[in-house]
């Protein structure tokens, strides 16, 4: 099977006047998918250099008085806490690249995408007013 014998067989299907328009749409179809491969390369990047960052900080030794040994408390809690930040802004990064790829597509392939931009806010405004407690009580507590 050729080339012309599936423009053939996809021409049927549309007028010969629709034929600039359907060249049109794969053409920029093409794009949109070179648009998207493209930000998602970059948002993987992203996620492997924040995610596997090589910690500068070593471990503090453990402080010793008179042969009497004193742990730093919770030593061992600060690098998992640090990587599990480091794992949820990797993800957070990765997905928002994602999101903008996407945004980018399909303006390229010319959808609206203000109604899609303005449900995306709202959602944001409600996480917004979720998250007002919690964040209350982190800022009380730093104050403290």
């Amino acid at each position: 099977m050729t080339l012309s014998d599936i423009w053939k067989y996809v021409s049927k299907f549309f007028n010969p006047e629709n034929k600039e328009r359907l060249v049109y749409f794969l053409v920029n179809l093409f794009f949109a998918a070179i648009i998207f491969l493209i930000f998602y390369t970059i948002a993987k990047i992203a996620l492997n250099k924040i995610q596997y960052v090589k910690s500068d900080k070593e471990p503090t030794e453990k402080r010793e008085l008179r042969n009497l040994e004193i742990p730093t408390p919770n030593q061992g809690d600060d690098r998992n806490f640090s990587q599990l930040y480091r794992n949820f802004i990797a993800n957070f990064v990765f997905y928002l690249i994602i999101l903008i790829g996407l945004i980018f597509a399909f303006t390229k392939m010319g959808f609206n995408i203000s109604t899609f931009l303005v449900i995306l806010g709202s959602i944001g405004i409600a996480i917004a007013f979720g998250f007002q407690n919690l964040i209350q009580q982190i800022i009380s507590g730093i104050i403290i």
